[in-house]
């Protein structure tokens, strides 16, 4: 049995390795800038594997602009983003989109953030897409709506050489801890046009589900 699960397209324009989770404050009042959304919440949650990842809107936010080899992008943050989590699987590319995310990053938390689950589910990258395979198809620890809500394929935008350098060393087991922005997406490149929206929600799967 393998699912193919959203590609969260998680794409971020800074970024932190660590360790966490996603969590949602609707209470919180918006924010100005990346800045004020992590100071104000430095100490209202400590982020660990088994919890949730930490995300809030951003009011009016600037549009980021860069230039990338034979491409244009426009990145419109929608959210400021923290997570802890582990890494289920990571994926280099080599296609039109490296020069902006050149790394993808599977990731879970909560019961996903236990190494002990790999014995029960195998992970898989490939084509910009996250895939889990339970290896015992009778003997399953949980159901796919809880894979589906705990883990994310993420999409990557380093914001500089020395983040892209760190991404390209993760392996699989390891904690990582990303802040950042979750961001849509608009570029030109060889041949036309292309555009990408965030997911902000934990619970959706397939085309425009990526974070």
């Amino acid at each position: 049995f393998r699912t193919k699960t959203r590609t969260k397209v998680l794409l971020f324009a800074c970024l932190l390795l660590g360790g966490g989770i996603f969590y949602l404050f609707p209470g919180l009042a918006q924010f100005d800038s990346l800045t004020e959304f992590m100071e104000a919440n430095a100490s209202a949650l400590e982020l660990a594997p088994t919890g949730a990842p930490l995300q809030q809107a951003l009011a009016e936010p600037a549009a980021i602009r860069l230039e990338k080899e034979d491409a244009s992008w426009e990145l419109t943050p929608r959210a400021g983003y923290r997570i802890m989590a582990r890494v289920l699987h990571s994926k280099q590319y080599d296609d039109w989109q490296a020069s902006l995310s050149p790394v993808d990053l599977a990731l879970g938390w909560g019961m996903l953030s236990e190494p002990r689950i790999d014995d029960w589910i195998s992970w898989d990258q490939d084509n910009r897409w996250y895939y889990y395979r339970y290896r015992h198809v009778f003997s399953v620890p949980f159901p796919r709506e809880y894979v589906r809500e705990h883990s994310a394929n993420v999409h990557i935008i380093p914001a500089t050489e020395n983040v892209e350098a760190i991404l390209r060393e993760l392996k699989g087991n390891e904690i990582v801890e990303l802040e950042g922005l979750l961001v849509d997406v608009e570029g030109r490149v060889v041949g036309g046009s292309v555009a990408f929206r965030t997911s902000l929600s934990r619970d959706d799967e397939g085309d425009e589900s990526c974070e």
